[in-house]
């Protein structure tokens, strides 16, 4: 009886350590494939869009005036995408790349030397 106490408990013993050793490699397999994720652009494009949404959500919530001005912004801006889609006007990030391109203030330097050097 003992034996066959002990034969059980060695199997026993066994099963739980192939399956603590395959938990172990589905965990890492896990670990890495978030790091992978994480690291990706589009991961980092969702967080700050979940980070603006919860925001907006806040705002909405505790300031007074702001969801109207809100809406009405959004749905500024809204059309403004849909006419640069439908081709009817030049998108707004194009002409922003292009202007920011030499300046890490959007030009506002290149504005300030002009007028200075008129001076």
């Amino acid at each position: 009886m003992l034996s066959d106490k002990m034969e059980v408990e060695a199997e026993l013993m066994q099963r739980l350590k192939l399956e603590r050793q395959k938990l172990e490699k589905e965990n890492e397999n896990l670990r890495v494939e978030v790091s992978i994720l994480s690291e990706k652009p589009n991961a980092k494009i969702e967080n700050e869009l979940e980070i603006l949404l919860r925001a907006e959500k806040s705002m909405v919530m505790n300031a007074p005036g702001f969801p109207a001005a809100w809406e009405a912004a959004k749905a500024n801006a809204a059309d403004e995408i849909a006419n640069e889609f439908a081709g009817k006007s030049m998108p707004k990030r194009i002409f922003k790349k292009l202007f920011r391109r030499g300046t890490s203030n959007g030009g506002q330097e290149s504005l300030e030397s002009k007028q200075q050097s008129e001076s």
